[in-house]
């Protein structure tokens, strides 16, 4: 859907509609949900807004912009990795054995893809794979401020209330950007404006709703283990829509998983 959205809308446009249509979505939750957030939960919410939900979008808008969405999927993998690496070092979560062998493993199956070039082959530094690594890091402090501060929290009210912290953002964006103009005016721009509005209903707003539910019931590491499935489903559609899969594409998605197993069992 980022790749669609990118198609007739600048990452910035793309990032920022994603972000109001998920507030805009979850808005009948967030209002009411208001109520629940004590004053000294305020800025631990805004971070987790920034953190989970609106430095990601505009991360990975930016770097969709240059690489396919098959590569972003897989470094997208990359979550539980930082989930442990920040609750290790910041919440006193503890590094195990079996989980320093995990990072290492799953750094490296990224490393392959950030000194990736197009055309398959090993070359220079990767800018814009790092945005995505990047992003996973964001997603990984904000399961861990989400699992100190929010633990047993209604997930309708984490998830609502933290978009609503940054979706007067998007809203700002939105309107200095002229995109109501620009749909209006231009016919051809209609199915981008879907992609993103699906994009901003459905993989934000109900995803982050079902993933804090996980969180609440599980840990940030159990919980964002559920990237063991975006590597695959982010491939499955790059082929169907015309991506080609490279040698090193299979071995970083394999490393990376491996190493989240690593990060993951008990």
């Amino acid at each position: 859907m980022i790749k669609r959205g990118l198609e007739h809308f600048s990452p910035l446009e793309v990032a920022s509609l994603r972000i109001l249509a998920a507030a805009m979505l979850l808005s009948p939750l967030s209002i009411p949900a208001l109520k629940s957030i004590r004053k000294d939960q305020i800025f631990p919410m805004l971070l987790i807004g920034a953190m989970g939900s609106l430095v990601p979008a505009f991360l990975f808008a930016t770097a969709q912009s240059r690489i396919p969405s098959s590569m972003a999927g897989i470094l997208n993998g990359l979550t539980p990795v930082f989930a442990l690496i920040v609750g290790g070092l910041f919440f006193n979560q503890g590094f195990q054995k079996n989980r320093i062998w995990g990072i290492l493993i799953g750094l490296v199956g990224c490393g392959f893809l950030i000194f990736l070039r197009s055309d398959g082959q090993l070359g220079g530094l990767n800018s814009y794979a790092l945005l995505i690594v990047a992003a996973t890091l964001c997603y990984g402090t904000s399961v861990n401020l989400v699992n100190y501060f929010f633990k047993g929290m209604a997930a309708k009210v984490t998830s609502s209330v933290s978009l609503l912290s940054v979706g007067p953002i998007g809203l700002f964006l939105v309107l200095y950007y002229g995109l109501p103009i620009k749909v209006m005016e231009n016919p051809e721009t209609w199915p981008s404006f879907l992609a993103i509005l699906f994009l901003g209903f459905f993989s934000t707003g109900i995803a982050l709703l079902l993933f804090y539910k996980l969180l609440n019931m599980s840990n940030p590491i159990f919980g964002s283990s559920v990237t063991y499935l975006i590597p695959v489903v982010a491939m499955v559609w790059g082929v169907f829509d015309g991506e080609s899969m490279h040698f090193f594409y299979f071995l970083s998605l394999g490393m990376i998983l491996v190493g989240v197993w690593f990060i993951s069992r008990r």
